[in-house]
């Protein structure tokens, strides 16, 4: 997939998300509200976007156990590996130097807030931490086909956070930031690969008969994502 270029990997995620969505109430890219707010250049200070990425930082924090409970469900190697891949560079044990992206996180929040202090016990938003909290305990068990459809829902706003993320910055002043900070860039190559594979995966199941479970699966956890940005937007004084 490497071979593509980032442009047409971006495509090829975008279609893939299409055919997704008739399954879900989460709208992407150009039919997402809040893409659609953020372009129209509202006025946002650090203060609004640190309490956004505070509300954010609780999914970072749960990620890689989510990941790996996700992980377990696969019987095939081939889709562990990719799954313990994305597992340890959310982690941060990819690369020397990286950190856990929840940590690199917590220091572009302090670029933000200097008052800030950054604590590996951090929790983020208590009501965020709850709703994530929640949203982890939907797997405790699952089937192959089940994970796939769990994954697919994990990945599926992956271009939509990149944008809010970029746009939020920016529009608060601190576009300096844009192609310095780790936390920005680090995700930016790597986002449309991990949906079409989530994805392409879960076509697989659904092509093997196993629609129900993974369209269930997929249902389930989008309805996660719809009730979070409401909340987060909240935080940037945007209602739906």
């Amino acid at each position: 997939m490497k071979h593509l270029s980032l442009h047409e990997r971006i495509n090829k995620a975008e279609s893939l998300l299409d055919t997704f969505s008739k399954y879900t109430d989460y709208k992407h890219s150009a039919h997402n509200p809040y893409r659609k707010w953020l372009a129209s250049n509202p006025v946002l200070t650090p203060e609004q976007v640190f309490s956004f990425l505070s509300y954010w930082y609780p999914v970072s924090r749960h990620q890689p156990q989510i990941l790996l409970r996700c992980t377990s469900a696969f019987p095939e190697w081939s889709d562990r590996k990719l799954m313990m891949q994305n597992y340890l560079e959310e982690d941060g044990m990819v690369q020397d130097g990286h950190e856990p992206h929840y940590d690199l996180l917590q220091r572009l929040m302090k670029k933000l807030n200097p008052k800030f202090e950054v604590d590996m016990t951090f929790r983020g938003n208590p009501e965020a931490d709850t709703q994530v909290s929640s949203f982890h305990d939907l797997f405790h068990s699952m089937t192959p086909a089940q994970a796939t459809g769990y994954v697919a829902a994990i990945e599926h706003p992956a271009l939509d956070i990149s944008y809010y993320f970029n746009k939020i910055i920016d529009l608060c002043g601190r576009k300096d930031l844009l192609s310095s900070d780790l936390y920005l860039t680090i995700h930016v190559d790597v986002e449309p690969d991990h949906i079409i594979w989530s994805h392409g995966n879960a076509l697989r199941y659904i092509e093997e008969s196993r629609k129900d479970e993974v369209i269930g699966a997929f249902q389930k956890a989008m309805t996660f994502w719809v009730s979070f940005w409401e909340k987060a937007f909240a935080k940037l004084n945007y209602q739906a």
